[in-house]
């Protein structure tokens, strides 16, 4: 090899780490700019459309009740519907200097937390009914006859189980008389 070539692949090796260091040094103008109104309108419109997205989920896999997902939904829906005018009637040049403020859907607040505690108060004012367990060595038949509870785990069992299917337990056959 000739000093020449060398000194060229030298010379296309430093251009190749400038290239792929310039990131880094223009690090401090990227960040210095601040985001237009139609960019912190998009970024807003897809927030509240994953929220949807995510109360749709919650409902459909049964975590949420439909009284309560109705309510948000429509909430939502409507905090969308005002974020897309928004940015139907937007002029893209305009900086922004604060985060654009949607206004909520108009109504009342549902008061859930207060519903829930009300609802724990009156369930823990309540005795608890205690089931007495069958005395070991037997098992619990019903009124039919039919079904067994182990005395483990209170689990049901049919009559012919010789263990209980939930904890393996072995079940004591009673006697029929």
């Amino acid at each position: 090899m000739t000093f020449g070539s060398i000194l060229l692949g030298l010379a296309l090796f430093v251009l190749a780490g400038l290239f792929i260091a310039r990131p880094l040094f223009n690090r401090e103008r990227r960040s210095n700019r601040k985001p237009t109104t139609r960019q912190a309108l998009q970024l807003q419109k897809e927030a509240v459309l994953t929220e949807i997205a995510n109360l749709d989920f919650d409902y459909e896999t049964g975590n949420l009740p439909e009284k309560e997902y109705q309510q948000q939904r429509q909430k939502l829906m409507a905090n969308a519907t005002v974020i897309l005018k928004q940015l139907d009637t937007l002029d893209e040049s305009v900086p922004v200097s604060e985060p654009v403020k949607v206004p909520q859907a108009a109504g009342p607040e549902p008061v859930v937390d207060d519903e829930i505690e009300a609802a724990i108060i009156r369930l823990r004012a309540k005795p608890a009914q205690v089931v007495p367990a069958p005395a070991e060595g037997t098992r619990a038949e019903g009124a039919n006859g039919q079904s067994a509870f182990c005395p483990q785990c209170g689990q049901a069992t049919d009559p012919d189980d010789k263990f209980c299917a939930n904890c393996g337990h072995k079940l004591l056959i009673t006697q029929r008389v």
